[in-house]
């Protein structure tokens, strides 16, 4: 699966325009605060319909405009289709696929997979379990829809059964009468979600584990595990024990005035060379982990679907060393459509790799010359 075209409007600090992709990909270019991330937060859109820097709609758009829309057109086995991300202030956000309106944004994830790297993220990722059961939690959601409606049951069932935690604790009811059915339904979904979760890392500790060795020339070894708060043997086993562990901490729950057991409140551990890399890694270990990981997540959903997702790799070259740089590039070969930023051009095989480059200044895109893209792409503003 591919991005072949690319339109923005009043997306960020870009002025309008079109650009042409070929299968392979791109490499972004251009100083510090062009909008070169732009790019990439504009393809996570047609992705999950969102921003990836967690901003909100409406900060998305161009200075004093009231709206923004992104446009793309997606080739794949199936076929091509467009995907179209418009929001209004007045209207709110809504997409279309082939001109046809979806009714829920959540039903346009899965369609056009992508996977995002970013240094900005390394910290609040890896250094915070929340951060770790999201990168999970948005993988799963895009590799299965039965997933996603789980993940949103279970976070409302939560909702729900913390603020009637809130008003026992406050109001002395009777806490077993209330509390039962959404024990039970929360046990059900949660059991799910664990159980998902956990088929999850045992594969992706797989690629893991092989890409972080690439990465350190085989100078450091990695593993993964999942630590959940409920255990239990067997998946026959998991609602039973579910209900029985909140059972078991009602009074905790009750004092406390939320709930203290589940997939919410798992988490996802990194090891290297045997040692927690969330206590114990250095800015470095923890950059090649979570680039790691997200290249054994494109190998995951390439499994799943077989076809590859995009790749989006937001300044992966600053800080690595030529070395690194290379192996990176020889690890991406075996992948699909990539997009790449840098602020600077380092001395590496991209062009010969097929990767065409797009140089961004001030929001204006000048895109190379290439017998796969079209005429009238040779520059644009974005």
């Amino acid at each position: 699966m591919f991005l072949s075209i690319l339109e923005l409007h009043h997306f960020r600090n870009d002025r309008g325009g079109r650009l042409v992709f070929a299968p392979k990909g791109a490499l972004i270019r251009g100083g510090n605060a062009q909008g070169k991330s732009n790019l990439l937060e504009a393809i996570y859109f047609l992705s999950l319909g969102k921003s990836s820097r967690g901003a909100a709609d409406a900060d998305v758009a161009s200075y004093e405009e009231q709206g923004f829309g992104v446009r793309g057109e997606v080739s794949g086995a199936g076929g091509s289709f467009a995907i179209f991300v418009e929001y209004d202030a007045a209207l709110g956000k809504r997409i279309y696929i082939d001109g046809q309106v979806l009714p829920r944004v959540s039903e346009l994830i899965g369609r056009f997979p992508s996977v995002l790297f970013s240094p900005e993220n390394v910290d609040l990722i890896l250094r915070f379990p929340a951060g770790r059961r999201r990168i999970l939690d948005a993988l799963l959601a895009q590799e299965s829809r039965e997933y996603l409606a789980d993940l949103f049951r279970y976070r409302r069932v939560l909702t729900q059964r913390n603020r009637l935690l809130k008003r026992i604790t406050q109001a002395g009811v009777q806490a077993d009468r209330l509390l039962h059915p959404w024990d039970e339904e929360l046990a059900v979904c949660g059991a799910r979600i664990v159980r998902k979760r956990m088929a999850a890392v045992g594969e992706l500790e797989q690629s893991f584990v092989r890409f972080y060795r690439d990465l350190t020339s085989g100078g450091e070894e990695a593993s993964v595990t999942y630590k959940k708060t409920v255990s239990f043997e067997d998946e026959d086993g998991a609602v039973p024990r579910f209900i029985e562990m909140l059972n078991k901490k009602r009074g905790e729950e009750i004092r406390m005035g939320y709930t203290l057991s589940g997939p919410h409140r798992d988490d996802v551990r990194i090891y290297v060379n045997g040692h927690d890399l969330q206590r114990f890694g250095s800015q470095g270990q923890l950059k090649s982990a979570l680039l790691a990981w997200k290249l054994a997540e494109v190998v995951f959903l390439q499994r799943a679907s077989e076809q590859w997702p995009v790749l989006l790799l937001d300044d992966v070259f600053s800080e690595l060393d030529r070395r690194r740089c290379l192996a990176l590039l020889e690890l991406l070969s075996q992948f699909g459509q990539v997009f790449l930023t840098a602020a600077r051009e380092k001395d590496l095989p991209l062009s010969e790799m097929g990767f065409e480059e797009v140089i961004i200044e001030q929001g204006t895109c000048i895109q190379a010359a290439s017998e796969q893209l079209s005429a009238d792409a040779g520059q644009s503003a974005c």
